[in-house]
């Protein structure tokens, strides 16, 4: 029984760095919220689905200059943030003004507005969740070379 017990400490210190998930030892996680490119998945409790060969809306927060960029849709955006801790607040948000389909303008406008009502945000593996002060608004999801 004690041989089983300390094959057992031995495979469970060896493993055990791996079963930390996403969150290394110091518990944060692994992906950034800055210099991360976050594509929209959910907006307001509904997953988000492009028309083919529609860009999907993203986000990145660019740590250097404390500005962020994206798509909506149709629409390149930008403009500031700050961040303090888990609290997240866009500023002086812009975008260019180009003539959208209906339904992708709709989304893109209310995402955009969504946007300056952000709050605060947690991350969770590759999911990044925006809150306004009361409710989740978005889901994003990490990607690489938006």
């Amino acid at each position: 029984m004690k041989k089983f017990c300390l094959i057992w400490m031995i495979l469970t210190v060896a493993v055990c760095p791996g079963c930390s998930g996403l969150h290394g030892s110091t518990g944060k996680p692994s992906i950034s919220l800055e210099n991360t490119d976050w594509k929209l998945a959910e907006f307001r409790g509904k997953e988000v689905i492009m028309q083919p060969g529609r860009p999907s809306p993203y986000l990145r927060l660019l740590s250097s200059d404390s500005r962020v960029v994206g798509h909506g849709g149709c629409n390149r955006f930008f403009g500031g943030y700050k961040l303090e801790g888990d609290r997240l607040r866009f500023s002086a948000l812009g975008s260019t003004k180009m003539a959208c389909p209906r339904g992708i303008g709709d989304l893109e406008d209310a995402f955009f507005n969504a946007l300056g009502s952000a709050r605060r945000f947690k991350i969770s593996g590759d999911v990044l969740e925006v809150f306004d002060d009361s409710e989740l608004i978005a889901r994003f999801k990490a990607v690489k070379g938006m």
